[in-house]
């Protein structure tokens, strides 16, 4: 509880102030204390070095004392979600003060409606697909058309908290729901993932964001993509020679984690679960973390 109650009280730290056009939302990093600095010399030289996509946001890294103004970020749907479903948590275990569903607004202000450019055009994406954008870029003017992501593990975090607050009947629901049943349906979340969520990695994050929504958000519309999810795991599983089971793409420890989530959200209680668990018992470095 402790240690809960002190992730609340970090991530509150990095909300929007109230008196900015997107009050209310929140990101990964913090606001700009001080947007002049760099001088804009160093600023141009910084923004060539360092590349990266201009997204016209506010909020620079915590570790870095000099960035480029142009590269700082905007606040976004997915820390924006699992932030209010933290914030709801707070409220249900630990005496916080929670919020109400007001913040469903940052969502439907934010829909790939084919007004804001994409950076990303798949085959499979249809040219307006309502489903939720990344970035919350807004801006006075309001709404400038920096290019914008569909990210569908995003999506599912969204959908997640919008289930947790009882608010599916909102707009865009459907159609990022369709978009993750038809990649599914697809198998292009076993090939062409860097297409379905540019910012997370293959480390089985979608499977268990998708499948977290399906259970704990209550989108129940996602159960072709949670079977067919569930299906692969249980098709890929790897056994060593003391019958423990694990996945493995890179990251054993975190993959195992997700895939036994995921395999437990879809209703998959079999003794496949307890083969993963022991892996990752025996995993366990002297002070019970994971190397």
């Amino acid at each position: 509880r402790s240690m809960r109650r002190r992730a609340v009280a970090f991530m509150k730290a990095f909300e929007s102030p109230a008196n900015q056009p997107d009050a209310g939302t929140f990101a990964f990093w913090p606001y700009d204390a001080y947007p002049d600095t760099p001088d804009p010399s160093l600023t141009l030289l910084l923004t060539a070095r360092l590349k990266g996509p201009i997204l016209g946001g506010q909020r620079v890294p915590l570790n870095l004392s000099i960035y480029p103004n142009p590269l700082a970020i905007p606040s976004d749907a997915d820390v924006t979600a699992t932030t209010y479903a933290t914030l709801l948590d707070d409220a249900l275990f630990d005496g916080g003060a929670g919020r109400g569903p007001a913040f469903v607004r940052f969502f439907t202000d934010w829909r790939d409606l084919g007004f804001v450019p994409r950076r990303l055009n798949p085959d499979w994406l249809p040219p307006a697909s309502g489903a939720y954008l990344t970035w919350l870029t807004y801006r006075d003017p309001i709404f400038p058309l920096f290019p914008n992501d569909v990210d569908l593990v995003v999506n599912g975090n969204v959908l997640y908290a919008l289930g947790r607050y009882h608010r599916l009947f909102t707009p865009g629901v459907a159609k990022a729901v369709e978009l993750i049943n038809l990649v599914t349906a697809l198998g292009l979340h076993r090939d062409r993932l860097e297409e379905i969520t540019e910012y997370y990695p293959d480390n089985l994050a979608f499977q268990y964001v998708v499948s977290r929504a399906f259970h704990e958000g209550r989108v129940i519309t996602l159960a072709p993509a949670v079977l067919r999810l569930a299906d692969d795991l249980e098709s890929t599983v790897r056994y060593r020679a003391d019958g423990t089971a694990y996945w493995d793409l890179g990251d054993p420890h975190l993959n195992t984690a997700f895939a036994v989530l995921t395999l437990l959200n879809a209703g998959r209680h079999t003794p496949l679960d307890d083969r993963a668990i022991a892996y990752l018992i025996s995993e366990q470095n002297v002070l019970g973390g994971f190397d």
